[in-house]
Order: C-alpha cells, then sequence, then structure tokens
C-alpha cells in the first residue's frame, strides 16, 4: 500500500519522482525500494549562532604620536633623532631615502630588523617611486600638527647591536614660527628627548645667489633659538646638513655652496660653548638628477647617528698612601 502524506505519495530521496510519474528513481519496484513510503530527509538547516574566533589585533603600521614611544624606547638601545629645518629643506625625503638604502642594502653594512611604520614609510616614499606614474619624483611635505615619528630597528655596520632608531617629522612652518620666540621650543618635546639634532639647510637655494642669504639667515635664526635654550639641546650631538646635493652639481655653483657652508657651520659653532659642536654633512637623499646615486652622503650621517655621547671623564685624585712602603710601590708602579 503506498504511504501519503494528505494525499502524497511519499519517498526519503529526494532526487525521487514518483508522487509524479509513479516509478522509483532507482529503477525499483516501490515494495523493494528502502526510501519508498518514508518521510524525505531534509539536510540539517544550519546554524544561526555564530561561533567566536580569536581576533588579533594589527598595528596601523602608521606615524607614531610621542606617547607611543615609550614601549619602543624600554625594549633595547634607542637613538631618538629630531630632524629640524625651514619648509621644503627635504626632511621627508631624507626619511624616505633611509627607508629605500635599507632595502637595497646600502646603508652602510647596516641591516633592517623591523618597523612598526611600515606603511607611513611606504606613504612616504610613492610619489618618488615608478609605481606612481609621476614624470618627476616627488616627495610631499609634512602637515602641520603634533610631532610624529617613523620607527625603524637596524643592526650591524656602525650601529652593532640592535637598536631602535625613531625619526621625529614636524612641519618646518612651525620650526619658523619658533625662532621668533625661542620659548616655544618648549613645545616641541622632540627637542628634549633627542639624542641626535639634524638641522637641514636647503641645497637648492643655497646654489642660488638671491636665495642663499635667506636660507643662511633661516637656519642661523633656528640655532640661535635653539643656543638660547641650553637646557634642550645640552649633550646632544647636533649636524648641519645640506640637502639636495644633485641639484647643487647641476647648478654649476658647487665651489661656492661648499664655501658658504663652510662658513655657516663656522659662525654657527660660535652661538655654542666648547662643549656643543656641530659637524656639517651633504646629501642628496632623492635626486632629480643622475649626477649623484640615490641617498648619497646618508650612510655616513647614519654612522653619526650610531655615536654614543661619551661623558667627561674624571680624574680620580691622587691618594698618598699612610705607610712609606705603600708609598714605595706606588712610586715604582708609576715609574714602570
Amino acid at each position: 500500500m503506498e504511504m501519503t502524506i494528505a494525499g502524497a505519495v511519499t519517498c526519503a530521496n529526494p532526487l525521487c519522482r514518483v508522487a509524479v510519474d509513479g516509478k522509483c528513481v532507482e529503477g525499483l519496484e516501490l515494495d523493494q525500494c528502502s526510501h519508498y513510503g518514508r518521510l524525505p530527509e531534509l539536510a540539517d538547516a544550519p546554524s544561526t549562532a555564530t561561533k567566536s574566533k580569536p581576533v588579533v589585533a594589527l598595528g596601523s603600521a602608521q606615524l607614531l604620536a610621542i606617547s607611543q614611544l615609550p614601549p619602543l624606547l624600554r625594549a633595547r638601545p634607542s637613538e631618538v633623532i629630531a630632524i629640524v629645518g625651514p619648509t621644503g629643506s627635504g626632511k621627508t625625503s631624507l626619511i624616505a631615502a633611509v627607508y629605500d638604502l635599507l632595502q637595497l642594502s646600502r646603508l652602510g653594512e647596516a641591516t633592517y630588523v623591523t618597523s612598526s611604520t611600515l606603511h607611513a614609510f611606504e606613504l612616504a616614499c610613492h610619489d618618488a617611486r615608478a609605481q606612481s606614474d609621476r614624470e618627476i619624483p616627488h616627495t610631499g611635505r609634512t602637515g602641520r600638527g603634533e610631532v610624529r615619528f617613523y620607527h625603524l630597528d637596524v643592526i650591524g655596520g656602525a650601529f652593532g647591536k640592535r637598536t631602535t632608531l625613531l625619526l621625529g617629522d614636524r612641519a618646518g612652518e612651525e620650526y619658523e614660527v619658533a625662532c621668533d620666540d625661542s620659548t616655544r621650543f618648549d613645545e616641541f618635546p622632540e627637542l628634549s628627548r633627542a639624542d641626535c639634532l639634524m638641522v637641514l639647510v636647503d641645497g637648492k637655494k643655497f646654489s642660488d645667489a638671491r636665495q642663499r642669504h635667506n636660507a643662511v639667515n633661516s637656519v642661523t635664526l633656528m640655532l640661535q633659538g635653539l643656543s638660547e635654550r641650553k637646557d634642550l639641546i645640552a649633550r646632544k650631538r647636533i649636524a648641519l646638513v645640506l640637502t639636495k646635493w644633485d641639484e647643487v652639481l647641476s647648478s654649476g655653483k658647487q665651489e661656492a655652496v661648499e664655501q658658504s657652508f663652510d662658513r655657516l657651520i663656522h659662525h654657527l659653532q660660535g652661538l655654542f660653548d666648547a662643549s656643543m659642536s656641530i659637524e656639517g654633512f651633504i646629501v642628496a637623499a632623492s635626486p632629480h638628477e643622475n649626477n649623484v646615486d640615490l641617498g648619497f652622503g646618508i650612510p655616513q650621517l647614519a654612522q653619526f647617528w650610531s655615536r654614543r655621547h661619551v661623558g667627561r671623564t674624571i680624574e680620580p685624585a691622587p691618594h698618598t698612601p699612610d705607610r712609606m712602603f705603600d708609598r714605595f710601590n706606588s712610586a715604582t708602579e708609576s715609574a714602570l
């Protein structure tokens, strides 16, 4: 007898059309089919309950605020580098070139280890690369606002063991405004925290006699303001960096620029006492001309970053032994 539900013939096989044509889909007699007369087997309905999965929080890889630096500074030896310079002097280009040279294994013998700001580095480099489809390489300028830091861990070369580099980037306009009031430098925490202070000089302006005076004056005012705040720059390594050397060479004014740069260094040295010194460097971070290689001069600058401040050695006061025999031994040792 056929099994029905509300007058319908049933079969457990969902592909069977026995209710339509009265035939078993497997070609069996109906009384021999194990599925005939049973209710269809429905697939298990999917569960609507979502299972919780472990979530891994990934960093944004963007620039770091100064409040995010302490864990990096505590982890291993570090160098905080404040990059100071007028608008358009080449701060971002220099930072991008450091990243590029590490990828090309051309930052001396230093080797890349890790970075928590890779996205920020890639953004800084993008417009100077072929992938940007720009006819002329370009590097964007830093927007105004709080200082932000690029992070790199490197090892080897002048750095020796693994070292954290934190490169501070702030808009040049803010440093220029502070020149009129040196107390404004207190608002720049990167200056008080920095181990190394880099002051950039625009080489393109230096190669133009009409703009050279303004370029010299801008940097001089900046360092004069800093020299008045000895608490901010005490025990810091100071580098004066002439940028855009490729454009200096193209101008044909190389000798005049070198002489002017040397005079500027000598003049600025007089702003500081004997405990402070300024070293000069010449770089072409992202050359527009083919007369120098990418990152010209930056490996030497990286060596400057790697130097640890060596404090003055205090000689112990001479001690005269109480016993005559001990005095004799001390005199004999001195003679040897």
